[in-house]
């Protein structure tokens, strides 16, 4: 895994404009070499409001 100490914040997930975001942080985790088994995990640091609550639904099925 690359050392992401340096790397670019992704940006916030509040629910809304979905897909964009979906692809925009499919960018960010292919140019850093987040794994797959990772990216939930990382990518939920960055949500707020719904963004959240989709997540917490997401990791509990």
């Amino acid at each position: 895994m690359v050392n992401l100490s340096q790397a670019p914040v992704m940006d916030r997930f509040s629910g809304e404009n979905s897909l964009h975001w979906v692809i925009q942080e499919e960018k960010y985790f292919t140019f850093y070499n987040i794994l797959s088994e990772d990216k939930l995990s990382w990518a939920s640091f960055y949500f707020d409001g719904e963004g959240n609550t989709w997540a917490d639904k997401a990791s509990n099925e």
